[in-house]
């Protein structure tokens, strides 16, 4: 009998200590986290991708993850569908309206009206460990669709948060223990008031460790005037034609006069060009307009913008800062040198947290000048180097992110030392260029074979299925000098 009501016991205090550890969150919340929550479908040559999104503005903002859509390409599709799975389905289109891969949070305008609940911004000035938490998302995308070519339910997982991951004392992820898949990212992670505290981002499967960014974050990429500039995809491609730059209001102003928007370049201390924008609904405004003028200049890095917003002639916002155009040693290197970008002429790897990008050349290139070239090269205050790829994963990602790179010889910072005792071993005496210790190779068959390409084949080049080979830095066949080059 005593073992009885011990066992009664154990019960009993099991399902108390579940019942505390529920997030304590009302079917209200619930329904609104689940009219808010979108399923996110990128649809492009590659395939596409697939991801939640929640609404955080009635005229139809979305939070996503950069992540997410930054593989849309021009011409490719970027569709939410709300209310996924129920009778008021709807399937709206969207696009881009800001992409912050550093904090890997992108912002999505639909194209439509719409009447839709939102979702409120909480604080992360409260968060504590074992802290009940209930994400809301779309595992698997349209995986867990109850038949094939329909779309699934929204998602709701509940859980604690676990770690509080912090860099010199200030938070820079959560940690939750919430069931989440793939497909999850960019869905919203809320507090038991139905606040967003966090946007998920990734997490290892099968081990219950899951993170999601701050609010803090988003935030700050809202903060502000409350406005968004978008250059041209393809900034770099055509500097001196003209191309269409977008400026979105986030938050509509009421009432006060008409609003205009201007749009000011400057590619060197002597370029001042103003251009006026056009609106067909006050919130979305387009300028047309060349990054670089008409007459000839030397190629600059980058070009100054500046947003100038007015209503009723008065300034209310105002935004500054450069595009990187990424081009001007490639262009030195050689004739209609361009960069091929995957989304703009920078793609962020966040296993590493460096930036990559593709320079091809329309005519060859010896490797001493690729490698010359990508030293002069800059990005966000840094100076590149030929890529350096020291591990499997990072071979994936440059692989995946430059398809390009397969359909010709690219360089890679690779080359031998050619006074190594052992430089006859044509294995031996491989250098990168920065230093790093030669500890992965992805070698194609038989490569490397050292004089058999060629005397001197001391420098390390992609071939046309993403491996390896070892080549000439000035081979007498044209044909074989590299197209382009990879830069970190």
């Amino acid at each position: 009998m005593v073992c009885k009501f011990r066992a009664i016991g154990v019960v009993v205090l099991l399902v108390c200590l579940a019942s505390l550890c529920r997030a304590d969150i009302t079917p209200e919340i619930v329904l609104r986290a689940k009219h808010a929550t979108a399923l996110v479908e990128v649809a492009d040559e590659r395939g596409g991708s697939e991801g939640s999104a929640f609404c955080i503005d009635g005229t139809g903002l979305f939070v996503t993850n950069a992540h997410v859509v930054d593989s849309l390409k021009a011409g490719g599709k970027l569709t939410l569908v709300l209310n996924s799975g129920e009778k008021n389905q709807q399937i709206v289109p969207t696009h881009v309206v800001a992409l912050d891969t550093e904090t890997d949070l992108a912002l999505l305008q639909t194209d439509a009206s719409l009447n839709i609940k939102v979702l409120s911004l909480g604080s992360t000035d409260n968060l504590f460990e074992t802290m009940s938490i209930v994400a809301f998302g779309y595992p698997f995308g349209t995986g867990l669709a109850v038949k094939d070519g329909e779309y699934p339910n929204v998602t709701v997982s509940t859980g604690h948060i676990t770690a509080l991951r912090k860099v010199n004392g200030n938070l820079h992820s959560i940690q939750i223990d919430a069931s989440l898949s793939p497909g999850n990212s960019g869905g919203p992670v809320l507090n038991d008031k139905g606040q967003v505290i966090g946007i998920v981002q990734k997490g290892i499967r099968g081990f219950g460790i899951n993170s999601a960014i701050p609010i803090d974050f988003l935030r700050r990429l809202l903060s502000g005037n409350h406005l968004l500039f978008t250059p041209p995809q393809h900034a770099g491609d055509h500097p001196q034609e003209a191309q269409t730059f977008r400026v979105e209001l986030l938050h509509l102003r009421r009432g006060g006069g008409e609003i205009t928007i201007d749009l000011f370049l400057s590619a060197n201390s002597t370029d001042h060009r103003s251009y006026q924008s056009i609106t067909t609904d006050g919130r979305t405004f387009t300028v047309l307009a060349s990054l670089l003028p008409k007459h000839k200049i030397p190629a600059p890095a980058a070009v100054e913008y500046h947003v100038v917003a007015r209503q009723a002639g008065k300034i209310f916002g105002e935004l500054q800062g450069r595009i990187d155009l990424g081009v001007v040693a490639a262009i030195q290197a050689g004739k209609g040198a361009q960069i091929i970008p995957a989304k703009g002429p920078y793609r962020y790897n966040y296993a590493n947290g460096h930036w990559y990008g593709a320079v091809f050349i329309d005519k060859g290139l010896s490797w001493q000048k690729a490698n010359a070239a990508a030293k002069e090269l800059q990005y966000k205050g840094q100076h590149g180097h030929l890529v350096t790829i020291t591990s499997a994963v990072e071979s994936e990602f440059v692989l995946k992110t430059f398809p390009q790179v397969i359909e010709g010889k690219y360089w890679l910072g690779g080359y031998k030392d050619t006074t190594a005792p052992d430089y006859k071993d044509p294995a031996a005496g491989w250098h990168w260029v920065t230093g790093e210790p030669w500890k992965y190779t992805n070698w194609n068959g038989p490569e490397p074979n050292g004089d058999i390409g060629g005397p001197h084949s001391d420098f390390l080049q992609f071939t046309f299925d993403g491996r390896w080979n070892d080549e000439r830095n000035l081979p007498d066949n044209p044909l074989d000098i590299g197209k382009g080059y990879i830069v970190e």
